[in-house]
């Protein structure tokens, strides 16, 4: 989700005469690319949290290595676990930060094994 790679970018002027791109061409890591191909994240530069819904069509099973900066196999980040837990707290540590209003004084309750709003509980951000 992050806009930018955290992989450090780096250039060096060069005067070498040399076929191929010009000198003043700047090389990235292609981690930086290949951060969200379109056949793993359909979308990806948009801000559409329904991706992760089963039922969106966007949705696309995550895998070990789905999020390519974190690598795969025996060369796995080893901070990718950290990092996970991270993204998963960060949102309960804004909303405490954060004033929700409903958006409808009505909420139809239903019970399944626990009470919960029928058709959700739409709320806006204040």
């Amino acid at each position: 989700m992050a806009p930018h790679s955290p992989v450090r970018e780096t250039s060096r002027p060069t005067n070498r005469r040399a076929r191929g791109p010009s000198p003043s061409l700047t090389a990235r890591h292609g981690i930086a690319f290949a951060r969200n191909p379109p056949e793993v994240r359909p979308l990806a530069g948009r801000f559409r949290p329904d991706r992760w819904d089963p039922s969106c069509a966007l949705y696309r099973p995550a895998t070990a290595s789905t999020y390519l900066p974190f690598g795969g196999g025996p060369h796995r980040c080893i901070g990718s676990a950290l990092a996970t837990v991270e993204i998963k707290t960060m949102p309960a540590c804004l909303l405490r930060r954060t004033r929700l209003r409903l958006l409808s004084p009505a909420v139809t309750p239903t019970s399944v094994t626990a009470m919960r709003p029928r058709a959700g509980l739409p709320v806006r951000v204040l």
